[in-house]
């Protein structure tokens, strides 16, 4: 029996071996395409903060995340959003150059994202979404929505999933910039079906970045302003009413400044939900940076006001960004 085990020690070895060597190629080429990223996102002089305007590493990655919550209709004239139209919105991200961390609790989604962006900087975290912070929120928010009189705007206010699933934006945004897998200064958020309007028009060599804004002050988080802020509005109507000014699907600061806003978001969304009233990070963010908020945010945000130059309103930061990337770095002659 002595003899036999020791047979086996070269096998052992030759295996271990093998697989070490697969361990240190897989990350050779990890850091080979990372770096090849931060490359194409050279520092610049047009950031404008006292962080210093050549300094600062201007590689962006792009968070997102996708939960299965099953259907959800968001509007009587619009179709239901499937699990399985999701699973297409995942295939718009094999254009975009910058790398990416997606967070999901479905590991079907995250396989696609590794084929699709296989030859691109991407990490996939599956994670249990019943330990983070913003679906324990759920049987709080689904007491607010039982009162037959709170007013139901579809889905924001009927499906306590629904805001759950916004307020994730910053759980998981918090979790990215902390574990910084790309080494990067600035990341940005972006919806999983934010570029969808672009699929239509995507073709093999139709590749972009997410770039920092214009005039973006780093100190700042920079939203898109799709409808103007009215001072006039009180928390509650805000709520109840279901009032957009800043879109959730697109927003980019430094990651110092992202962890400082989600931990305020997080204070603003409880201290409402204690009043009983409960809606979309688009009402939390309306809430936040009213003037009826006592509790005063430290990080602000910098309003790019959609002027109408994109049909889009919701779409119009992320058009602009795209639009600043190809001006910058004249993509079409990198690639």
């Amino acid at each position: 029996m002595l003899r036999r085990n020791w047979s086996l020690a070269p096998v052992i070895m030759i295996a271990l071996i093998l697989l070490l060597i697969s361990l240190l190629d897989r990350q050779r080429r990890t850091v080979s395409k990372s770096a090849g990223v931060a490359r194409l996102f050279a520092a610049s002089p047009h950031v404008g903060s006292s962080r210093g305007e050549s300094q600062a590493n201007e590689l962006v990655t792009v968070v997102t995340a996708y939960w299965n919550i099953g259907s959800i209709e968001e509007g009587i004239e619009t179709d239901a959003k499937t699990p399985a139209l999701y699973y297409t919105y995942a295939d718009t991200y094999m254009f975009v150059l910058n790398p990416v961390v997606v967070y999901s609790d479905d590991a079907r989604i995250l396989e696609r994202f590794r084929n699709v962006r296989a030859n691109l900087s991407t990490e996939t975290i599956l994670v249990n979404r019943d330990e983070l912070w913003s679906f324990k929120l759920e049987t709080r928010i689904a007491k607010v929505y039982s009162n037959p009189l709170y007013p139901k705007h579809h889905p924001n206010t009927v499906v306590p999933l629904y805001p759950c699933a916004t307020h994730a934006k910053y759980d998981v945004m918090s979790l990215a910039v902390q574990s910084n897998f790309f080494n990067s200064d600035y990341f940005a958020w972006v919806d999983m079906g934010y570029w969808r309007d672009m699929y239509p028009e995507l073709g093999a060599s139709y590749k972009f970045g997410v770039s920092l804004p214009p005039q973006f002050d780093s100190e700042m988080v920079a939203y898109t302003e799709a409808f103007a802020c009215r001072p006039d509005l009180s928390i509650e109507n805000i709520y109840k009413k279901s009032y957009t000014s800043l879109t959730g699907g697109l927003f980019i600061g430094h990651g110092d400044q992202l962890l400082q806003l989600a931990e305020e978001y997080r204070f603003v969304t409880e201290k409402y939900l204690r009043q009983g009233l409960a809606n979309t990070d688009q009402q939390v963010l309306y809430a936040m940076f009213s003037k009826y908020n006592n509790d005063t945010a430290k990080v602000r945000p910098q309003r790019y006001v959609w002027n109408q130059s994109r049909l889009n309103r919701w779409m119009y930061l992320g058009h602009l960004l795209r639009d600043e990337w190809y001006e910058r770095h004249h993509i079409k002659s990198i690639l």
